[in-house]
């Protein structure tokens, strides 16, 4: 029988948030090649690297700012290719965070009402007792 927060459900909480993190900074420092990249590239300035950078791995594209040159191109191109599988797969992450974390909200108000409910039922169950009957 294993308890919650026994030692053996500790290593897994730390995974969970460790992956979780590394999923987050990941997600940044994917966003930081990009930003400079297309800074040094393009010439923008660094909100607008960041912006194309965002709108390109999200695979929105407005197509207000694009690649002008063939190196920016081909930059492009495999930022794109690496870019949204590694987005995806870090966002499915930290959904599966969340709702693992909700889960277990969900799991310790069901354990409380259970409690609560079975100390109503001992309650009623004593309730039937006289009171000299429970002294002796």
């Amino acid at each position: 029988m294993f308890l919650y927060g026994s030692f053996i459900e500790y290593p897994m909480e730390i995974k969970a948030k460790t992956r979780l993190i590394a999923a987050i900074i990941t997600i940044f420092i994917l966003l930081g090649i990009g930003t400079l990249v297309y800074h040094h590239l393009e010439g923008w300035g660094y909100i607008s690297s960041f912006y194309f950078s965002v709108v390109s791995v999200t695979t929105i594209g407005y197509g207000d700012l694009h690649p002008t040159s063939d190196v920016s191109r081909l930059f492009t191109a495999i930022y794109l290719l690496v870019g949204v599988a590694t987005v995806l797969t870090a966002l499915g992450i930290v959904g599966s965070a969340y709702i693992e974390s909700r889960e277990e909200q969900v799991i310790l108000w069901m354990r409380k009402m259970n409690l609560a409910k079975e100390a109503k039922e001992r309650n009623r169950k004593l309730s039937h007792y006289k009171e000299e009957d429970l002294q002796k």
